[in-house]
């Protein structure tokens, strides 16, 4: 698991958006079997410190067994 701050500067970003916070949570991989639980907690966790403004959920949520 990767936790890191990126600054990404929008061109042409309305002024009242700018330090707009976004997080992207992405490849959880849940399921039965999977270690990805204690990764989740530990993401959403670190992602809540952030207080973004906005919260991006992509990827692979759910794994097959």
């Amino acid at each position: 698991m990767r936790l890191r701050v990126l600054d990404c500067p929008v061109a042409g970003l309305r002024p009242e958006l700018d330090g707009l916070r976004v997080v992207h949570l992405s490849d959880f991989h849940l399921g039965l079997p999977s270690r990805g639980e204690g990764a989740a907690e530990r993401a959403v966790a670190w992602a809540a410190e952030r207080r973004a403004d906005l919260v991006c959920i992509t990827g692979d949520l759910l794994t097959h067994p």
